[in-house]
């Protein structure tokens, strides 16, 4: 197990350096909560090998320092997520909301920081441990699942998401939390599995680094393993055809501003297969059905936000005149395409 020590050890370097780096990628506002995740996350381990070892014997003031931080993980990560589709400004309120039952466990953790050391370890160690400390780590892995459930979920409504390589991107990240969560649960569940623990970092590391590494700064050895048309006889040609049937049918005004137009509709007007529809906007135009569909009505609710006929119409009557269902949807759809709002856009 000391090997396995030293190498946890080297990932927690690692995982401070990296955090360090992604507030200097091209998409800091996005790049925040990640670069947060994996600073806290190496924190978490480091505090773990201080746990585990000699050290809190040396130096049990530090003990239960961490305590609350399991909490932080599941926000931070699903406003990551959140973040490819939705202004980092907003989030950050929002997120904060989130953080509730962190803040909770923290006042907490400080009431028990008026305790000495050894007196602490003894009250979440000893007679408490069944009725305060083990709920609070159930609790605490349930938090991790929930989040990981809910960007699930999130991920799921295609339209927030509708960018081939961030959907890609976001399952990618997704998968990794929810591997990491199972692992944490099950060390947690199981008492006999506690002095292994370690095991749980050694793999956790393992993917949040490669990965993440990969995903951040090699991108393009990502995207070799994506191979989903890898095997389709669509050709160039073929594909060039299908895009010129799409276009034409969503020139027409009142075929794109439908709001029962979905991938199945749009086949059978244009007599293509989904697959092939979907093969050919991610492969041609690098986006997905529903991204496509947004984006054109998107330009076409900017000519009526201009429009003097239609100054008296609230945001959300030309948002369903233009084919989207609800005006949050289509104030996410407008600011990614186009950096301000529907109002915004309006007035100037």
């Amino acid at each position: 197990m000391e090997i396995i020590r030293y190498i946890v050890a080297a990932y927690i370097l690692i995982g401070f350096m990296v955090a360090g780096g992604l507030f200097f990628t091209r998409r800091p506002h996005i790049n925040v909560f990640l670069a947060i995740f994996v600073f806290l996350f190496s924190l978490d381990g480091l505090y773990f090998l201080y746990e585990s070892g000699d050290l809190l014997k040396m130096y049990p003031h530090f003990h239960l320092i961490n305590y609350p931080i399991n909490l932080v993980f599941g926000p931070v990560i699903y406003f990551h997520i959140r973040s490819l589709a939705v202004p980092a400004e907003g989030n950050v309120r929002k997120l904060l909301l989130h953080l509730l039952p962190f803040m909770a466990l923290f006042l907490f953790t400080c009431y028990l920081f008026t305790m000495p050391a050894l007196d602490r370890i003894k009250f979440m160690g000893g007679a408490y441990y069944y009725t305060i400390a083990r709920p609070i780590n159930y609790f605490k892995v349930a938090h991790l699942l929930f989040y990981g459930i809910l960007m699930l979920l999130f991920i799921r409504k295609k339209e927030r998401l509708a960018h081939v390589h961030q959907k890609t991107y976001a399952k990618t990240i997704v998968f990794i939390y929810l591997v990491t969560a199972v692992l944490q649960a099950s060390f947690t569940a199981a008492i006999m599995l506690s002095h292994y623990f370690i095991i749980y970092y050694l793999v956790a590391f393992t993917l949040v680094l490669t990965i993440g590494y990969m995903l951040y700064f090699e991108p393009a050895v990502f995207q070799k393993l994506k191979v989903k048309y890898a095997k389709s006889t669509l050709s160039k040609s073929d594909r060039v055809r299908i895009l010129q049937k799409i276009e034409t049918y969503l020139a027409i005004k009142e075929q794109l501003v439908n709001q029962t137009l979905d991938l199945a509709v749009l086949a059978q007007h244009i007599s293509e297969k989904k697959h092939h529809i979907s093969q050919t906007l991610s492969q041609e135009l690098n986006t997905s059905f529903n991204g496509y569909v947004n984006k054109h009505r998107v330009e076409y609710s900017k000519l009526l936000l201009r429009n003097p006929s239609y100054d008296k119409f609230k945001i959300s009557a030309i948002a369903t005149d233009v084919g989207f269902t609800n005006k949050n949807t289509f104030n996410r759809a407008f600011i990614k395409y186009n950096v301000c709002t529907p109002s915004e856009y309006r007035k100037g």
